[in-house]
């Protein structure tokens, strides 16, 4: 709703002994990414079926993660009458919580600052290959502003596998007399306790109308005529989703809630202002 994505920016200054954590963790997990060749890692196809087939390094990654349930106290879900909730999940034994970060911020001294890092350093090294994967695939299905069926339909699966409850039907096109295509595929999820303060973390998924002359990546080349993921769009998604699994892994560490948002129609399509319309 309205109230609930401008409550992150609202609460900003509120906030700011959370930030440290969240900042951190991007910033490390942005470098241990960015910084690899990723060409040289092992290349992972597009599912055929985003329901129901995974690419393998997908699945394994997921194999070794945890299952529980997060619920929506408190959130409404007021204005998108077409969103759809995800199911419910099963919790396992395993406690989702972390105790370097449980350490750090009882203790914030340096010497816990840098037991933090390389935590968050290790867990990002967990899920890079899971990162690159997720971006070759997405980058095979590049999808223009408000048509991202495909891309949102992998988002969600990734979510499910990683029991992240979600909403989708955000960024419905207003304007379909300029912009062809209904939207609507806009996804909003949550980590955390459901409850304030609440941190956003975005990423937008759309791509462009320019034919792919890449070479030496025919093993994830785009396999849509005409257009492209020229501006990076499945990166930043692949690192969210990636984010998110870190996050996922310290859920019952974390006091108040991360929203993720994944934002269409960010090319030219005023997708950020559908999503908090």
């Amino acid at each position: 709703t309205t109230s609930l994505l401008k409550k992150p920016i609202a609460h900003f200054y509120s906030i700011m002994h959370l930030t440290p954590r969240f900042k951190l963790a991007s910033l490390i997990f942005a470098r241990s990414i960015c910084t690899q060749d990723t060409y040289s890692l092992r290349s992972v196809p597009v599912p055929k079926d985003f329901a129901q087939s995974r690419s393998p390094s997908i699945t394994q990654h997921f194999a070794t993660r945890s299952n529980t349930t997060l619920g929506f106290d408190g959130v409404e879900n007021k204005g998108v009458p077409q969103a759809q909730t995800s199911g419910q999940v099963t919790p396992q034994s395993r406690r989702r919580n972390s105790v370097v970060v449980d350490a750090f911020f009882e203790n914030p001294t340096e010497s816990n600052s840098l037991r933090l890092k390389d935590e968050i350093s290790s867990l990002a090294s967990e899920v890079q290959d899971f990162v690159v994967g997720a971006r070759r695939s997405l980058h095979q299905i590049p999808e223009l502003k408000y048509n991202e069926k495909e891309t949102s339909a992998f988002i969600q699966s990734m979510l499910s596998q990683m029991d992240i409850p979600f909403t989708t039907g955000w960024g419905v096109n207003t304007h379909p007399d300029i912009f062809p295509g209904e939207g609507g595929y806009g996804i909003v999820a949550d980590i955390g306790t459901g409850e304030e303060p609440c941190i956003l973390l975005r990423a937008d998924m759309d791509a462009l109308p320019i034919l792919e002359q890449t070479t030496g990546i025919e093993d994830f080349k785009s396999k849509a005529e005409g257009r492209m993921h020229a501006c990076g769009h499945d990166g930043h998604s692949s690192m969210l989703l990636g984010a998110a699994s870190i996050l996922k892994s310290m859920e019952e560490s974390i006091n108040g809630t991360v929203r993720l948002m994944f934002q269409p129609a960010e090319e030219g399509g005023a997708g950020g202002k559908r999503m908090v319309e």
